[in-house]
């Protein structure tokens, strides 16, 4: 008798995605994502998955090799993935896959490199690789020039602050517009460009030529959005499918102040604005790669995974873009796994998932021997319905070396935080009590009736960065 077909592998990976920011998940009922709210219909919708750092690289690379952050050595952006690193990809191709990586990766420093020069491979068999949307000679601005060469400048974005700084250094501007980008939570426009010249449609567009010519060989594809990541440059047609009047102010609580305090509160419905009509234009490209796996009868034996590296408070706790503590607003993204084959369709699962459990998952579904150093744990059991338990909290790291480090752990009862500042040589610590405030905003540690839910807390957090560190755990242990 044969063996079965292994299983295709497609990620739709956006970037700076909140958990809320999709139809299903979105208790407001605004948000638009028609495509992945039927990805959702037809899998598992994880509705707490939390990532292990809240900013790009770290999460990424955290994500693609089933190691924390700490254990892998990096807790912040700027730092390159070291090349003999073990990646989920790596694995995929030693077992006959075909891999690739269409848009963004983000394993290495984007702003102060020659983005004309060979990136690694790391274990991709084709890379066409874009970390930001037309500000650099990549795959995405080559792709422009060759639909509408007149469009170059339409389509760029501005060059990031880093960049601009890295290119004044050198005296050496090698990209399409040497001036930095404006203060992107202030300057809202539309995509100045057509919709099918944007960022979204090139990773549409590339991972649908991948599908169509990857022949007999399984295939393991990650189409790597830059939406939502701020700058917003939604098309006007989705700026259209919001009323700017609907969006809701950012939550505070009694310490936070709005991050921009000469926002007006049009400014931050319109802010909420750009950043849903994003993720719309971002799903109806997601759609479009979905629709075309389906008219090449490869949706049956594909896993498709749909998640994010981390997301975007948009105002809320006062702050915008992303990073430490590991409020809800910036660690929790969404999550969702479709298998016709193995995962029954329509769940919901409210389980506690690291988004390092993802590769673990696709690794037992495609029958791959999981390395004993990656360090997250299969969602197989969810996945056909032999259960709803799997982690009994979720914990998230952050490290600038020169200035603080920060440690998150969350449970069903609490929200744990504790930060060291090492330039003020302070210690601070923040405990939520979840059950009365959901949204995290009232910081209760210094609260004597709390003081024992704070112990208990600081211990299971010591735990977890003990143990995090560790690369080839071996117990299991009841987190």
């Amino acid at each position: 008798m044969p063996l079965p077909q292994r299983p295709n592998v497609l990620i739709l990976y956006t970037d700076q995605q909140r958990w809320d920011a999709l139809g299903v998940n979105d208790p407001e009922g605004i948000v638009q994502t028609p495509h992945l709210d039927a990805l959702a219909s037809q899998g598992t919708n994880f509705r707490r998955c939390y990532v292990q750092n809240a900013v790009c690289m770290p999460s990424r690379m955290s994500m693609l090799t089933s190691q924390y952050p700490s254990s892998l050595g990096i807790g912040r952006n700027g730092i390159p993935l070291p090349e003999d690193t073990l990646t989920v990809q790596s694995l995929f191709r030693s077992a006959g896959y075909r891999t690739a990586n269409i848009g963004k990766l983000h394993f290495q420093p984007h702003a102060d490199r020659d983005h004309r020069d060979p990136h690694p491979d790391y274990g991709f068999d084709q890379l066409l690789l874009s970390d930001e949307p037309g500000c650099y000679p990549d795959a995405y601005l080559a792709w422009v020039a060759r639909q509408d060469p007149e469009a170059v400048p339409l389509v760029n974005c501005g060059l990031p602050p880093a960049r601009a700084q890295w290119e004044s250094q050198l005296n050496w501007p090698d990209s399409s517009d040497p001036q930095p980008r404006v203060d992107i939570h202030a300057d809202l426009k539309p995509f100045g460009a057509a919709d099918e010249l944007s960022h979204s449609a090139f990773v549409a567009s590339e991972t649908i030529q991948f599908l169509r010519s990857h022949g007999n060989q399984p295939f393991f594809a990650i189409a790597g959005f830059y939406a939502p990541h701020p700058p917003l440059l939604p098309p006007q047609e989705y700026l259209d499918l919001y009323q700017r009047e609907a969006m809701r102010l950012p939550s505070l609580g009694p310490a936070d102040t709005p991050a921009l305090t000469d926002f007006t509160a049009d400014h931050w419905r319109m802010l909420r604005q750009y950043y849903y009509a994003y993720v719309s234009q971002m799903d109806h490209h997601a759609g479009r790669i979905l629709t075309e796996l389906r008219d090449l009868g490869l949706d049956q034996n594909t896993i498709v995974v749909f998640t994010s590296d981390h997301g975007e408070h948009l105002g809320d706790h006062g702050r915008l873009g992303k990073g430490a503590p590991g409020y809800d607003s910036a660690a929790r993204v969404p999550l969702v796994l479709r298998y016709p084959e193995q995962v029954q369709a329509g769940q919901t699962s409210s389980a506690f998932v690291e988004a390092l459990d993802i590769v673990p998952t696709l690794l037992e579904l495609a029958a791959i021997q999981q390395p004993r150093s990656m360090q997250g744990r299969s969602l197989g059991s969810i996945l056909n319905g032999r259960t709803q338990e799997h982690r009994a909290s979720v914990y998230c790291e952050h490290k600038e070396p020169l200035h603080s480090t920060t440690r998150m752990i969350c449970t069903d009862a609490f929200m744990y935080c504790v930060r060291w500042d090492r330039q003020q040589q302070a210690l601070s610590e923040e405990l939520y009590d979840l059950e009365a405030d959901p949204q995290q905003l009232h910081n209760v540690a210094d609260q004597a009736a709390y003081l024992d839910a704070k112990t208990t807390m600081a211990r299971l957090l010591l735990q977890r960065v003990l143990d995090a560190e560790n690369p080839t755990p071996t117990a299991k242990i009841p987190y």
